[in-house]
């Protein structure tokens, strides 16, 4: 398991006051004020609008300092400084810059490491290093809105390859409740035919699944209700690189209770038939009436699933009814299906 970079700038707070008191007792800088320069660097660190640390920095010192992803770091000077950036795997943007402050902002969604060098304009032979460890962005959850919707290609296989077919799906939100969960109809809105309804909570975990064959005004129809306590989780926010979370549920048919672990592996770009997304690749192992290993992109601007890679073993339905094999495979078969969005709206 990937560990985040930072949990709270609590701690890093912490970790930098230790390494400055260290410095100023004579530790971690060496062994006393430079002899030739005799002075230290005077400056003050924030990031945000908290205060990390107001100590001085010695020359010499080489001091860790954790910036969430997208924030900005403020270095204010008492005397004139010059600062030099090393991004590394991140982008520093320059806010501002002046002779006794300057403003950087950090952005790596997937986390990184970057390097700043501070020096006196006076002394330029002060100098001080700063490594900042930029955090994974963390990704909040939207509401959804009546009327959106995505096209999904969607194609199955049997594990050695061997093809059973193709369909497109698409899956429409029809109604939004005050509390922000949400249904979806990948099969039509209503009337007569074959109508299948899912109910997701606001964070997109299924609750509640259904469907019905023919009127549904008449005796004569078919259909079937899956109601998951408390809820299917494989998406829990904020959403960031390293997360992990494990959820179980029972559904309604009082079978043995499902359960998911989930781990957000990384961010990267995605290329499917929609377009190119920025996406957090996701993956879930899920273990049901059989077990699923599932795959999504989940793009970090539109917010819904852009790609999902699923392997299925010794299922009798799919977690999602949408990943069925409705040719009636035997149960034991090994299965992997592929869902890519062709188009999302609006």
């Amino acid at each position: 398991m990937r560990t985040p970079f930072v949990r709270g700038l609590g701690l890093a707070a912490e970790s930098i006051l230790g390494c400055l008191l260290l410095s100023a007792c004579g530790g971690g800088g060496g062994s006393g004020p430079d002899p030739v320069h005799n002075s230290d660097l005077a400056v003050t660190l924030k990031v945000g609008a908290k205060t990390v640390t107001t100590n001085k920095i010695r020359a010499g010192d080489i001091l860790d300092v954790d910036v969430p992803s997208g924030e900005v770091l403020e270095v204010i000077a008492a005397d004139p400084v010059s600062v030099a950036s090393d991004a590394g795997t991140s982008t520093v943007d320059r806010v501002s810059e002046q002779p006794l402050e300057v403003k950087l902002r950090f952005t790596a969604p997937g986390g990184a490491t970057a390097g700043l060098r501070v020096s006196s304009r006076k002394t330029p032979a002060d100098v001080a290093q700063i490594q900042v460890k930029v955090s994974p962005q963390r990704f909040a959850n939207r509401l959804r809105v009546k009327g959106e919707a995505v096209t999904y290609a969607v194609s199955e296989a049997l594990e050695d390859g061997s093809p059973l077919g193709d369909r497109i799906v698409k899956e429409a939100v029809f109604r939004v409740d005050p509390d922000g969960s949400y249904y979806e109809s990948p099969y039509g809105d209503g009337g007569t035919g074959y109508n299948e309804t899912e109910h997701y909570d606001a964070d997109g975990n299924l609750l509640y699944w259904s469907w019905f064959q023919g009127d549904p005004n008449s005796d004569e129809n078919d259909g079937d209700s899956i109601i998951y306590t408390p809820k299917v989780g494989l998406r829990e926010f904020p959403l960031y690189v390293g997360k992990t979370w494990s959820t179980s549920w029972l559904d309604s048919y009082g079978r043995a209770n499902g359960h998911a672990t989930n781990t957000v592996e990384a961010y990267e770009a995605v290329v499917v038939p929609a377009g190119t997304f920025a996406a957090l690749r996701i993956l879930s192992h899920v273990t049901m009436d059989g077990s699923e290993d599932r795959m999504c992109w989940w793009s970090v601007e539109k917010q819904v699933d852009v790609k999902c890679v699923i392997h299925t073993k010794n299922a009798q339905r799919g977690l999602d009814v949408l990943e069925r094999v409705e040719h009636g495979a035997p149960d034991v078969e090994r299965r992997v299906t592929t869902r890519e969005a062709t188009k999302i709206s609006p």
